[in-house]
């Protein structure tokens, strides 16, 4: 039988009232566990953080020359939950400069010119051709360079690497199911990158 140490009498203060008695020491080398904290009751306690990229929004820079159709996109787009900001200068250098603002994650470009898609096909290879670059989405009212563009098969086109195409006019199912495309594409061609 194992031994029991000695107990402690309760000690008497001047009014004559009993104090609690001392709790025994456990002797050396006797085992005694801590108590542990289950994991579930931590994680109950504190809700894990979502990481910083599920949080934010995609960006969408809609590059517009005509002022009420780009904002119509944008209010379209936010009510979808993108961030949307609008471009009305469609030119090399202010593309580039909102570019490097703003860091758009897809770009809706509109043609440069009135008569037809023109200097845009080369603004639209050059975006392709950057490093981390958007997804570009056509923005035309021109029949013929959406169907050029859907159709990848000439050199500006393919050069150009459209996402999607959207036509003018448009619905809102076709303007965001075509941002929620190319998002898609853009996401996945990240992907592949990081695996090479």
């Amino acid at each position: 039988m194992a031994k029991r140490g000695p107990r402690v009498a309760p000690k008497r203060t001047r009014t004559g009232r009993k104090t609690a008695a001392a709790k025994p020491v456990s002797a050396p080398g006797s085992r005694t566990r801590p108590k542990r904290t289950s994991t579930l009751a931590k994680s109950a306690r504190a809700p894990a953080r979502r990481p910083r990229a599920l949080l934010a929004k995609p960006r969408v820079l809609v590059i517009e020359d005509d002022e009420p159709i780009g904002e119509v996109t944008k209010h379209l787009l936010e009510a979808e939950g993108f961030r949307v900001d609008v471009l009305a200068l469609n030119t090399p250098d202010a593309v580039d400069e909102t570019i490097s603002r703003f860091a758009p994650d897809v770009i809706l470009l509109d043609s440069a010119a009135a008569s037809e898609f023109g200097p845009s096909w080369e603004l639209a290879a050059q975006l392709h051709a950057m490093r981390r670059a958007p997804a570009l989405v056509m923005f035309s009212a021109h029949s013929a360079a959406a169907h050029e563009a859907r159709e990848a098969a000439s050199p500006r086109s393919i050069a150009a690497g459209f996402a999607a195409v959207v036509d003018k006019p448009f619905t809102i199912e076709v303007l965001v199911t075509a941002v929620r495309s190319a998002l898609m594409q853009r996401s996945t061609l990240g992907n592949r990158s990081h695996d090479d």
